[in-house]
């Protein structure tokens, strides 16, 4: 995705899951893009330039926020883990930092 083309390029949310919970995982430009770095919970965790956000609360407040900039959200939903996921291991998300 073009970082001037937001509005027309769907965002890709890459859903990873593990027996008792899941995550969306977002680049974490995505975030500040948007608007939401700051209200994302330490219930989510990050590595890198991705945010794995959690899937009941943080997930769709960076959906809600997508959409109404008119972008599309596109979600890929990969394997689930069969025992705790790696996304356990992460660091929580600290928030807005970029």
């Amino acid at each position: 995705m073009r970082e001037d083309n937001w509005r027309f390029d769907p965002i890709q949310l890459d859903y990873y899951s593990d027996p008792a919970h899941g995550w969306f995982r977002v680049r974490r430009a995505a975030l500040t893009h948007f608007g939401v770095a700051d209200k994302v919970s330490t219930c989510s965790y990050e590595r890198g330039e991705y945010v794995y956000l959690e899937e009941d609360c943080d997930g769709p407040v960076l959906i809600r926020a997508a959409e109404a900039a008119g972008a599309g959200v596109r979600i890929v939903e990969h394997k689930p883990a069969n025992g705790d996921s790696h996304i356990r291991n992460m660091d929580r998300y600290i928030g807005g930092a970029s």
